[in-house]
Formats: structure tokens, C-alpha cells, sequence
């Protein structure tokens, strides 16, 4: 979200995207150059289209009215993923903020990475305006490792492994890892746990795998769990 300034004059009225805790970039004309400063009072009579206040310059202490326009804004959808657990909310950014995967989010802790952006039209891409972003996804900088679970019986073995954060998952998927062939049981991702084939999962999109020795099988009782098919 905008950040606001401090006073009673500025509560309530954001302020501009490069502007934080109270602080934005003006023109000093006494500096001779843009710098840093820090917003005293926002004049109440803000239109649409222009934020105005006295700032004083960070460098040279000058105190001076100032008018800035507002940058028009746009409200995205936002899923955060952290361990097993996902949210969602939505932001408010400024309709020509570029994001890019890889990068950040405004606002978001510094920690989180954007990993997905879905496009108002459906579709996925690396970057975009805000404007044209319908849902921005974030995780954890968290690497190339990936944690695994492998179940025998009552005995479950935490495993890592090693892939691309845009390496594919799905139930049913074989992994061959350490002389092994394990086969996905079930999928931790998006805030819920998958455990039928058909949807695929980006690395990171997944918070967990579960998986199984593929030359298992499993319970009576249970379906969609096989051998290793031939060729294979």
C-alpha cells in the first residue's frame, strides 16, 4: 500500500510510489537538483490528479510548497505462499508500476519474490504494467531446494531435492533421484494438498512433495497408484 505522511495534516491522503515513510524525490531549487525530502503538511484541497504540501530538502533543510501529480492506481490480486500455508489479498499499485518475475512487490517484505504473474486475460507472462496484471504470485526466497517427504508404511523420510523453481509436478510424476525411482502421491501446493493426477505445479508453487518407492504399491483399499509401467 501508498505510504502516508506523518502529521495530522497528511493523515489519510498517499502519497506518491517513490515516496516512503513520509520522504519523497521533489526538485530543490536551491540544491539545483532533485533530492530527498521530507513531507511536512499535505494541503487538504487534493484533487484526482495533484498532491500538494510543504516539504523540507533533506540536504540543504530549505523549506518549500510542492505539487506533485498522483499516478492513477489499479487493484491486483495477490497470493503469498510461505511454508504450507497461502493467502490472498489485494493491492492497490500504480497503473504503470512494472513488475517482473524475480523481482518484488511494493510494500511486501523484501523476503518474498514474485514467482507467477497471471494477465488479466488468463495468460502468463514474465513481466507487465500493473495495469494488465490480474493476479501477482509471491513465495519465499527460498533456492533450488525442495522438500520431499517419502512414505513407507508408517515411516515417513524427509528428502530435499534439488530442481529449477520452474521444474513441473504432478501426481503421478516419477522422480529418479540417489539410484532411486519414486513416484508423486500426492502434491502440497497453493495452500492445499493434490492427490489426483491432472494439475501440474511449478517448484515454486509447491511446498511439499509426497512421494513413494514406484515399484510400491499402494493400500487395497486405495486407487490411482500403480507399478512402474514398462519403459518408464
Amino acid at each position: 500500500m501508498s505510504p502516508e505522511p506523518e502529521g495530522e495534516a497528511g493523515a489519510g491522503l498517499p502519497l506518491p510510489p517513490n515516496s516512503r515513510l513520509g520522504r519523497v524525490t521533489l526538485l530543490c531549487e536551491v540544491c539545483g537538483a532533485e533530492t530527498a525530502h521530507r513531507v511536512l503538511r499535505v494541503t487538504p484541497r487534493r484533487t484526482a490528479t495533484h498532491l500538494e504540501g510543504i516539504a523540507r530538502c533533506a540536504v540543504c533543510h530549505t523549506t518549500h510548497p510542492f505539487r506533485l501529480a498522483t499516478p492513477r492506481t489499479t487493484s491486483v490480486s495477490v497470493v503469498v505462499s510461505d511454508a504450507e500455508r497461502s493467502h490472498r489479498t489485494r493491492q492497490a499499485l500504480a497503473e504503470g508500476l512494472e513488475l517482473q518475475v524475480g523481482g518484488s512487490l511494493p510494500g511486501a517484505d523484501p523476503k518474498l519474490e514474485i514467482r507467477r504473474l497471471d494477465l488479466r486475460g488468463g495468460a502468463r507472462t514474465e513481466s507487465a504494467p500493473a495495469r494488465d496484471v490480474a493476479t501477482v504470485w509471491l513465495t519465499l526466497r527460498r533456492g533450488d531446494q525442495l522438500h520431499v517427504s517419502l512414505i513407507e508404511g508408517r515411516k515417513t523420510t524427509p528428502l530435499v531435492l534439488s530442481c529449477t523453481p520452474e521444474t513441473n509436478f504432478s501426481v503421478g510424476d516419477l522422480l529418479r533421484t540417489a539410484g532411486e525411482v519414486l513416484r508423486i502421491h500426492a502434491v502440497r501446493a497453493r495452500g492445499q494438498t493434490w492427490d489426483e493426477e491432472g494439475p501440474r505445479f511449478q517448484a515454486f508453487e509447491v511446498d511439499r512433495l509426497y512421494v513413494r518407492r514406484a515399484a510400491e504399491r499402494r493400500p487395497a483399499r486405495s486407487s490411482g497408484w500403480e507399478g512402474l509401467p514398462e519403459g518408464r
